[in-house]
């Protein structure tokens, strides 16, 4: 086949967008600045680009990440002083990531030095909330735990892997919180390796709504245990996608950032 040949199928195949795959619940990407609203530097709304309006926000400029200052790859990120958020608005809209429904969840950061706990995303951070808290941890570890609202008794918890600081990285995870085989309810691959696995906890996933929606960068909307570092983009499926499909996200989002 010729080259000609080779070039108009090539041209004809559209590239990969998150949007292909279903059940996209919310896509956050620094490098579309047209989704970015500032205040300066300042970052006051991200809008989603998933369809869903699912846009994140900070109206205290102490709180808020700035835009265009750094890049990953030659695209913009925003930056993350460790203690910036950006919040949703509704909690009800994140009850799929912590209920039966659970989600899959794929960030791309660049993790800077820091000695300390760093949130990455939280709807409800104490086991006796419902809602996740997903963070970099003081040991650079990856660390989720799916919380059921009884203190003390989770759906899920697991630390793994290495966010290696001064470093960009790319992760997904498997939120599957009524899995009945206790490993798989929790599922990491950091930039596409090999499973993470390790959960212990057969609990049941709660029902009730999260304690807040979506925060990105922090425990809290006032920043704390914030993330110190650059978030490139982040995108959240509710329910459990297929392997194909996580690979597809993965490479994806290694070759857009560089890692």
């Amino acid at each position: 086949m010729s080259n000609t040949i080779l070039g108009i199928i090539a041209s004809a195949i559209p590239p990969f967008s998150p949007t292909s795959i279903a059940n996209l619940k919310a896509w956050s990407d620094a490098s579309d600045t047209s989704t970015i609203s500032l205040s300066g530097s300042k970052v006051t709304q991200w809008n989603d680009k998933s369809g869903n309006s699912k846009n994140i926000t900070q109206a205290t400029a102490a709180y808020q990440p700035s835009s265009g200052i750094n890049t990953q790859n030659g695209k913009n990120v925003l930056t993350y002083d460790g203690s910036d958020v950006l919040f949703a608005s509704t909690a009800s809209d994140w009850n799929f990531m912590h209920n039966s429904t659970g989600a899959t969840v794929f960030i791309a950061l660049f993790s800077d030095t820091r000695a300390a706990n760093g949130v990455l995303l939280q709807t409800g951070g104490s086991s006796s909330v419902s809602g996740i808290l997903c963070s970099r941890d003081a040991s650079d570890s990856l660390g989720w735990a799916v919380n059921r609202g009884v203190s003390g008794n989770r759906t899920s918890e697991l630390t793994s892997g290495t966010l290696t600081d001064n470093q960009a990285s790319y992760f997904s995870a498997i939120l599957d919180n009524s899995n009945a085989t206790a490993a798989n309810r929790l599922i990491f691959k950091i930039k596409g390796g090999s499973d993470l696995t390790g959960n212990v906890l057969t609990n049941a996933a709660s029902s009730a709504t999260c304690q807040n929606a979506l925060n990105v960068g922090a425990e809290n909307t006032t920043g704390g245990d914030g993330f110190l570092g650059r978030i490139c983009e982040v995108i959240i499926y509710s329910g459990v996608l297929s392997g194909a499909n996580i690979t597809s996200v993965n490479s994806y989002l290694s070759t857009k950032w560089g890692i």
